[in-house]
């Protein structure tokens, strides 16, 4: 399930990409998997609008996911987290 923290789930489908601002508004989201299981060898970036990277992370075996997308950054990137942020 993907939350934005500060107002609940976010419709989000970022496939890999979302341009912030459009595909998602800027702020706090968490992934998290539903009973037993875990998120591998997933990967995440926010960048600029020239694609310069502000935050990233490569997620080797998590049960949660934490990512905060400024309102100054351009794109959201993921990949392996099955339905997004």
């Amino acid at each position: 399930m993907i939350t934005r923290l500060e107002g609940g789930f976010s419709g989000a489908t970022c496939d890999p990409y979302c341009v912030v601002g459009e595909d998602i508004e800027p702020g706090t989201y968490e992934a998290t998997i539903f009973g037993e299981g875990l998120f591998t060898d997933a990967y995440w970036e926010v960048t600029d609008s020239g694609g310069g990277i502000i935050a990233n992370d490569f997620v080797t075996s998590a049960q949660k996911v934490t990512v905060t997308i400024l309102a100054h950054a351009g794109q959201f990137t993921e990949t392996m987290f099955g339905r997004g942020f």
